[in-house]
């Protein structure tokens, strides 16, 4: 089954992270969030993966370089504008089969969960779609789409990022879908939204309008990363999964107190009589000052922590403390 990885968003709500990073060049414990993607997809045995990134991103492709003859074959195509989620799909219109799966750069699943998903999507029968749905606070749909089923089961209805009074139900959309080819024709009708964007939402509701039929596939957890927040939670989150790991080429001074859980990378330097956690991660080169504590945060690479400070639930880009 082919794989299209949308990778070509501009993380606005990531603030000072999306000056440093492209969305799927972001690192995720010591991987960027692109890798971790590739690497959970890679499990269907897809024949090729197609990225779909922006031009300018030039350390996405060289990332993508680096992992020829690593997996899959991965196509990298460019979104020439920012116009939106379904224009991206339309990129890959030329090189997508009769079905094929769509996720977003930003959104991590497990694997055991995508093959679930995925076998799902094999038994779609007489149906077009495959939608990721997700009981959620009417607040959060908002920052997503507003999904309403029939009484079978199937989605009727597909708003994007509605006022919480008026979206329909606590159903949101996931950016993860199974697609026939058919819907290809319904992306490229689009008018553009108020923000001048094409999404996928809206080509979906244009296909259930004329008739599509599209199935939910119901989601229990999310690991989506738009914002400091979620970033800093998807962090905490792999690291109570993975447990305490230091890198034996990480430099630490004397008397350094770790609480588990913690992460900590190579050429890290943790001065004398820190305290790393508990859930704190230490990215590569990171500097943590003698007698400074971090809990719950990551220290990106390179970024230091002065000495006494105390930092919780950060995520430190620089100098802080």
């Amino acid at each position: 089954m082919q794989v299209v990885i949308l990778a070509a968003g501009r993380g606005h709500r990531l603030g000072r992270l999306a000056e440093r990073y492209s969305k799927p060049m972001l690192p995720i414990m010591g991987e960027p969030m692109i890798g971790r993607i590739l690497r959970t997809f890679s499990m269907l045995a897809s024949p090729e993966v197609i990225v779909v990134g922006s031009p300018g991103d030039d350390a996405l492709g060289a990332y993508l370089s680096s992992l020829d003859g690593k997996g899959p074959a991965i196509r990298l195509l460019h979104q020439k504008e920012p116009l939106g989620t379904a224009n991206a799909l339309q990129v890959a219109a030329d090189y997508v089969g009769d079905l094929f799966l769509v996720s977003a750069c930003d959104h991590m699943v497990e694997a055991d969960e995508l093959r679930r998903f995925a076998e799902a999507a094999m038994e779609m029968d007489n149906c077009d779609a495959l939608l990721s749905i997700m009981r959620m606070d009417r607040n959060l749909i908002q920052e997503s789409a507003a999904v309403s089923l029939d009484d079978q089961g199937e989605v009727r209805q597909v708003v994007e990022k509605p006022k919480p009074d008026e979206a329909a139900s606590r159903l949101a959309a996931l950016p993860l879908y199974a697609f026939r080819r058919s819907i290809l024709e319904h992306m490229g009708a689009l008018d553009p939204s108020p923000r001048g964007e094409y999404e996928i939402p809206a080509g979906i509701q244009r296909m259930i309008d004329g008739g599509g039929r599209v199935r939910a596939f119901m989601w229990n957890t999310r690991m989506t990363v738009n914002t400091v927040a979620e970033y800093l939670d998807v962090h905490l989150r792999l690291l109570r999964r993975s447990g305490p790991w230091v890198s034996a080429e990480a430099i630490i001074g004397r008397e350094v107190i770790f609480q588990a859980p913690v992460g900590v990378e190579i050429e890290a330097r943790l001065g004398d009589g820190s305290q790393i956690g508990p859930m704190a991660y230490v990215c590569r080169r990171a500097r943590i000052g003698a007698g400074a504590q971090i809990v719950r945060s990551v220290v990106m690479p390179n970024a230091e922590v002065r000495p006494g400070a105390r930092i919780v639930d950060q995520v430190v880009l620089e100098s802080a403390g």
